[in-house]
C-alpha cells in the first residue's frame, strides 16, 4: 500500500468515526430516545468526551452562573460526544506523529 493511500484511508476512517458519532447523537435526539441509549456513544468517545466535559462544559456552566442549567450547553449531548470524538482523533494523530518522529530520530541516531 502506498504511503499516500494509507494516510487518505486514515483520514477517511477518522471522518467516518466522527460522522457516525454525530449521526448517533442526532438520531437519539430526534427519536426521543431515553438517556440510557447514549451510553454506548459515551464509551465509544472516551477519553475525549470526558475531557470535553471537564475542561469545556463545566467551566462554561460555571461562567453562566446560577439559573437555567441548559443555558451553558444548549446543544445537549452533541457537544460532549462529537467534541470528544474529534478530540480522540486529534489525540491519536498526536501519538502517531510522536511515534514517527521518535522512529525517525532513532534511525538518524545510529
Amino acid at each position: 500500500m502506498r504511503p499516500g493511500r494509507s494516510a487518505r484511508l486514515l483520514r477517511a476512517a477518522a471522518a467516518l468515526y466522527v460522522a457516525l458519532v454525530a449521526a448517533g447523537v442526532l438520531a437519539g435526539a430526534l427519536t426521543g430516545a431515553p438517556p440510557d441509549a447514549t451510553v454506548p456513544l459515551y464509551f465509544a468517545t472516551l477519553p475525549g468526551s470526558l475531557l470535553v466535559t471537564v475542561f469545556v462544559l463545566f467551566p462554561a456552566g460555571a461562567l453562566a452562573g446560577p439559573g437555567d442549567p441548559g443555558a451553558a450547553h444548549p446543544f445537549g449531548l452533541l457537544v460532549p460526544l462529537v467534541g470528544g470524538a474529534v478530540l480522540n482523533v486529534l489525540l491519536v494523530w498526536a501519538v502517531l506523529a510522536l511515534a514517527r518522529k521518535a522512529a525517525a530520530s532513532r534511525r538518524t541516531g545510529r
